[in-house]
């Protein structure tokens, strides 16, 4: 509390979902975390992500679902969260 009594940002609290994914072959070695807010997602879901550093849509099937995470407490630095593209 004293931060923000001394000019300082604090963050947000607000609720986010990330869905752990695991992107279908040749991309499938190893599972990589999305924010997945406006989705309503369950594990065994397929959907359509970013992947790799050309962000390229690929395929994927979702792991597991963890709801109301701060942005500090997120599975990835939320400034670089990548998003879910769309449910398959």
């Amino acid at each position: 509390m004293i931060h923000s009594l001394c000019g300082g940002n604090l963050t947000t609290h607000e609720g986010h979902t990330f869905a752990k994914v695991l992107p279908d072959p040749p991309f499938g070695d190893r599972p990589c975390f999305y924010l997945a807010d406006g989705f309503s997602l369950a594990q065994g879901d397929r959907v359509e992500i970013p992947y790799g550093k050309s962000g390229s849509p690929v395929a994927a099937t979702v792991l597991r679902v963890d709801e109301n995470v701060s942005d500090e407490t997120s599975p990835v630095p939320f400034g670089r969260a990548r998003s879910v593209l769309r449910k398959l």
